[in-house]
């Protein structure tokens, strides 16, 4: 009689848009896919709740003008492009700058519970190397409030999340981009940072998912300087 095979671990899970990270940029990244009509799954090395995210601190800079309406996103281009020691993709840097305060609204929108004035406006204060007053702050947890948000965006528009998965490789070729399904990856996990106390925890900044997309399409864009902490971003 021929040995029984011991049954395999292997999943098979269809869709058009791999997204690599489950913190708030892969999240946001499937919810926008998932919103143009694409068959997303998201992997992440943890909890969606509990993705590096929540360590973020400071805030999310919009040039919304609650405190000081003179300010420009034009204003705000300058100080991440000249922040960054002018590493940053201007044009990447002009597309953050122009679409953020839509994007932080948005947030709001979806329950984000940030700092308000009294008349229900979103707050603003100073944060790094910024000239006027666009950062939105949640006390000093920002990111966990942000993630939350669109952990249960995701849930509500039925976005498969496959937590504490580590990916170590991605066996993606370049042609499968151009496939009839459109099939791609997005690599939304944090790059490789200098450790800091209140920001880093072990293996969570290693930029595995980066390297997986880096070896699997050979590309990489530099969309922004990476560092720990985008002071001006």
């Amino acid at each position: 009689m021929p040995r029984e095979m011991p049954e395999s671990s292997a999943r098979s899970r269809v869709c058009n848009v791999l997204v690599i990270g489950a913190g708030a940029a892969g999240l946001r990244a499937a919810i926008a896919a998932t919103q143009a009509g694409s068959q997303v799954l998201v992997v992440g090395k943890r909890d969606r709740r509990d993705a590096h995210t929540v360590l973020a601190a400071g805030g999310i800079n919009a040039v919304l003008g609650t405190r000081d309406p003179q300010d420009t996103w034009e204003q705000h281009f300058a100080d991440t492009l000249r922040e960054g020691y002018l590493l940053g993709h201007p044009r990447v840097v002009e597309i953050m700058a122009r679409e953020a305060p839509d994007a932080v609204r948005e947030l709001a929108a979806w329950g984000c519970r940030f700092a308000t004035l009294e008349d229900g406006r979103l707050d603003q204060r100073f944060f790094g190397a910024h000239k006027y007053r666009r950062t939105c702050y949640a006390g000093d947890y920002t990111g966990r409030p942000i993630l939350y948000t669109l952990a249960s965006k995701t849930q509500e528009l039925g976005i498969p999340v496959i937590e504490d998965q580590y990916v170590r490789a991605c066996s993606l070729p370049m042609a499968s981009v151009l496939a009839p399904m459109g099939s791609t990856s997005y690599p939304a996990s944090a790059p490789s940072s200098k450790p800091t106390p209140s920001s880093w925890r072990p293996g969570a900044t290693r930029g595995c998912g980066v390297a997986a997309h880096r070896a699997a399409t050979r590309t990489m864009a530099r969309a922004c300087t990476w560092r720990s902490r985008p002071v001006a971003a």
